[in-house]
């Protein structure tokens, strides 16, 4: 970097000291904005003069070996090993703070297929968390982009690393980025969906809208999406290299949520070369398409019925788990290996997610808890196997969100997670908390379990919680409180 000398000398210096200090000074972020070849503010005069004050009024200066502000406050000579940490959550509060200084960030371009609109965040001094994640939706990601590369600028981090390091992936996540889900009209895409868009992405969905069922519950689900800005959708089939194309033709995604199959242990009985066309060989055309988009993280959907009968309990991620007991769990088993051989022949990041159990609102109509709870409101009968003594890991829909988006943080080769409650429940303490809710009795008939059906599913998610931070929140009884709740609302029991 060339510098001129007399008043840049000093620059120089106040940088070269800041790079091994904490970086959260604004005026040592200012300066390496100002002396970067690559990052040229576009301020007003106005600013450029308010800029130059802050600047001079917040200058540091040594006082007997030890670091003091203008105000004369004490200052830490070397700072605490977690302060990058810290600078990117000072970057979150920068908004204020560019408004109250009038310190214009560079402007980092977006694609051209976005509409971009006037910025006018920098002038906005009460910037809130809800006015940040509105902008982000409505196209001005271009400010938080440069805000970024800001930040990388004020703690010292080369360009390089940023481009090629696999912590950039987990920033972008944190900034906004381009995510095709597939299987957006699901019952788990569609909850990811409407999360991801909260939190300031764009979603790509993709999903074939299957008429397994009513096509209402589709639309129930893609209700809330559709009216979203940052949310775009092809009806399409895995199986149909011409719909992956559309769907990643949208934007420039970075990361990709496969979560597009064929559901339900017992309705593979009755068609199992389907299950191994659409979860097999879909995979293989999902995890094709993010190749050739130069797409850096797939997440896979599979599925706690991997595990066979003689697996110990809970269910360990490195049990063999070679002998799924269906068709359905030997294509989730397929659609694994298919992710491994991706992951280990072309470098690309893949981790896969085995669900436990997943219920809540937005439901499928197939699932147990919504036949259930159905049942019971209409007074007809149900069937429990076993007595209701299976038992399984209920996990609600949002703490399974929950893992999944902090799966999308952390890409890194090959990775394999549980995500369960890690809590076997009894089918007969289930029903008996659905009679509780709906105020009536179910009437259940006992029968024989298949041959296909888990005595027990129990998800060991000891991995995800060390790697993760994975954490379910939700209690059964609480998860199906909010349950029936939405059946209600939607006017499905209780009518």
């Amino acid at each position: 970097m060339r510098m001129e000398a007399g008043a840049e000398d000093t620059r120089v210096q106040t940088m070269q000291t800041a790079s091994s200090g904490h970086p959260s000074s604004w005026a040592t972020l200012c300066l390496r904005l100002r002396a970067g070849r690559r990052f040229r503010p576009n301020r007003s005069r106005h600013a450029s003069a308010t800029h130059s004050s802050s600047c001079r009024s917040t200058s540091a200066r040594t006082v007997g070996g030890s670091r003091t502000s203008s105000a004369g406050e004490p200052r830490q000579a070397n700072p605490p090993s977690h302060w990058p940490g810290r600078a990117f959550k000072a970057a979150f509060t920068a908004p204020q703070r560019i408004a109250e200084s009038g310190i214009a960030l560079p402007r980092w371009r977006l694609p051209a297929d976005v509409d971009e609109r006037e910025d006018t965040v920098q002038q906005d001094a009460s910037f809130t968390d809800n006015h940040y994640r509105t902008a982000r939706a409505n196209g001005q990601g271009d400010f938080y982009r440069g805000l970024f590369f800001a930040t990388r600028c004020a703690i010292g981090l080369p360009r390089s690393a940023v481009g090629t390091s696999r912590r950039a992936d987990a920033v972008a996540l944190l900034l906004g980025m381009d995510v095709v889900v597939t299987g957006a009209a699901g019952f788990v895409g569609s909850c990811l969906s409407r999360r991801l868009l909260a939190e300031g992405h764009r979603v790509f969905g993709l999903d074939l809208l299957i008429d397994r069922y009513d096509p209402s519950h589709f639309e129930r689900r893609l209700r809330d999406l559709r009216g979203h800005p940052g949310f775009r959708f092809v009806r399409g089939d895995l199986c149909d290299p011409e719909a992956l194309r559309a769907v990643f033709a949208l934007g420039a995604p970075k990361a990709v949520v496969h979560l597009a199959a064929l559901a339900s242990v017992r309705a593979s009985l009755a068609d199992p070369p389907a299950y191994g066309r659409v979860n097999m060989m879909g995979t293989m055309n999902v995890l094709e398409a993010a190749r050739a988009h130069g797409v850096t993280h797939v997440v896979v959907a599979s599925s706690g019925s991997v595990y066979g009968a003689d697996t110990p309990v809970p269910f360990s991620e490195s049990a063999a788990a070679d002998r799924p007991l269906s068709p359905y769990g030997a294509s989730k088993r397929a659609m694994e290996l298919a992710a491994w051989s991706y992951a280990h022949s072309f470098g690309m990041d893949v981790t896969v997610l085995r669900l436990f159990n997943v219920y809540g609102p937005y439901g499928r109509p197939d699932m147990m808890p919504f036949q259930w709870s159905v049942a019971i409101d209409q007074g007809r009968s149900l069937t429990l196997y076993a007595g209701g003594r299976l038992k399984r890991d209920w996990t609600f829909v949002e703490d399974t969100v929950d893992g999944i988006v902090a799966a999308l943080g952390k890409p890194g080769g090959y990775r394999l997670y549980n995500l369960g409650r890690g809590e076997p429940v009894e089918n007969l303490r289930f029903v008996r908390t659905l009679e509780r809710l709906l105020g009536k009795t179910a009437h259940a008939v006992e029968a024989p379990a298949p041959a296909t059906e888990q005595t027990q599913t129990w998800a060991d998610i000891g991995r995800a919680r060390a790697e993760l931070g994975f954490e379910p929140k939700v209690s059964v009884e609480e998860g199906l409180e909010r349950f029936v709740a939405w059946l209600r609302d939607e006017g499905l029991v209780g009518v």
